[in-house]
């Protein structure tokens, strides 16, 4: 396994190894016997592949990487068969042998991707913001019990304001994004990056710049630039730190904390008491 910036690995290397990266960071807290029970032990069930990450990874690959990549990766399901038939299970089965090792996707599934690319490259802005660096560059580091590994979609490193890490999300509607940022904890992550970014390339933690590229996966297909503030990007830190040095003392100890042995309060939300309070029914 590589360490440092790395140019080029496969995605399933990037996945298949021990390293804790930011969705494995999601993990360790409040208890730390799910990352033992999802990431060590390996008991908890393998989580399916979504369609909505596979067509991320489609998505990706079209915007980032180009048609090569797509033709490289992707083969496009053929249309009409009817696999409840003989002939049916045989022009499939001969897909799937024709394609074997690429991952199957629908020509709505293109069709869809190229809208969203034509929304990228609508604005100058994001074309600017890809116009120079490479995607899907790997940084891994290797702390004193653990390593901790980023796959950056984009990455620029001659930005003039410092090293320039771009994550490409998708959304339904481009007002969707403010809510998940918060409820998915993309702020967590984008500082996670910056961490993993700044070790790898010997700079303060800070230096690295976090932008996502935000585009639609409905109409009108636009995609925009959104910046996370420095409280964002600090209150990330701080719950990455809370996680990493809570992993680093279970590795260390070999002790994984599940729930507590003992009965805990339980409180309705404020915003229900709120409204109670009021006369307002919740």
């Amino acid at each position: 396994m590589n360490f440092g910036k790395i140019i080029g690995e496969p995605f399933e290397e990037y996945f298949a190894n021990q390293c804790v990266g930011s969705h494995r960071l999601n993990d360790a807290l409040p208890r730390p016997s799910v990352y033992y029970a999802n990431h060590i032990a390996k008991t908890a069930p393998e989580r399916d592949d979504s369609a909505a990450f596979a067509f991320g990874r489609l998505f990706h690959a079209l915007a980032l990487e180009g048609e090569g990549a797509v033709a490289a990766r992707f083969a496009v399901q053929p249309e009409g068969i009817d696999r409840r038939t003989k002939q049916g299970k045989e022009d499939y089965a001969a897909f799937l042998f024709a394609s074997e090792g690429k991952q199957a996707v629908k020509q709505a599934d293109i069709d869809l991707a190229w809208l969203m690319v034509g929304g990228i490259r609508a604005k100058p802005a994001a074309v600017k913001l890809l116009s120079r660096g490479g995607p899907e560059i790997t940084f891994r580091h290797q702390l004193p019990m653990f390593a901790v590994q980023a796959r950056v979609d984009w990455f620029d490193g001659e930005d003039p304001a410092g090293p320039l890490c771009v994550n490409v999300k998708t959304v339904e509607t481009l007002e969707d994004f403010d809510k998940q940022y918060v409820n998915y904890h993309y702020y967590r992550g984008d500082s996670f990056y910056r961490m993993v970014v700044a070790k790898v390339l010997g700079v303060e933690s800070f230096v690295p710049q976090m932008v996502n590229l935000v585009v639609e996966k409905s109409p009108p297909y636009e995609c925009e630039i959104r910046v996370p503030d420095a409280e964002a990007l600090e209150v990330g830190a701080v719950e990455c730190m809370k996680r990493l040095t809570t992993l680093a003392r279970c590795y260390e100890s070999g002790v994984w904390p599940g729930a507590p042995d003992g009965s805990r309060t339980i409180s309705l939300p404020m915003w229900m008491t709120k409204a109670i309070a009021e006369g307002r029914t919740p």
